[in-house]
């Protein structure tokens, strides 16, 4: 292969993580409005569409669920669930694996300063939702 065909083969790569990035984003913004219905439905067909595809979409959402804002995890944990019922079966299965289980359980027991309006509501959500 030469130079040429792998510097494209990479950039249309990079592109497409991009493209999944960018989703990812819109669906774990730290806003108080919930992420709208087809954004989920996005993320799941990438699950469809390759392997490498679907386990980049689990290695950014296991990014976002590692994060300390609750609405992001919140909104995260929400994304797992709908893309495991809808997702191709794998993804699913990958998500049963130690490092995956572990990060989901560490949500059960997430606390945090409360907020001045909220208190404990929104972590209560992130424990409720895991």
């Amino acid at each position: 292969m030469t130079t040429f065909v792998k510097d494209q083969v990479s950039s249309l790569w990079n592109s497409h993580l991009t493209e999944i990035g960018r989703w990812v984003e819109k669906a774990t913004q730290d806003t108080e409005s919930p992420t709208p219905g087809y954004v989920h439905h996005e993320l799941a067909k990438y699950t469809h569409q390759s392997l490498e595809e679907s386990r980049m979409l689990e290695a950014l959402l296991m990014k976002k669920l590692e994060t300390n804002a609750p609405r992001v995890k919140l909104k995260a944990l929400k994304c797992v669930k709908f893309v495991v019922e809808k997702g191709h079966p794998s993804f699913g299965t990958d998500f049963k694996t130690p490092g995956r289980i572990e990060a989901i359980q560490n949500c059960l027991q997430y606390h945090g300063p409360p907020d001045p309006i909220l208190g404990d509501s929104l972590y209560r959500s992130v424990r409720d939702e895991a």
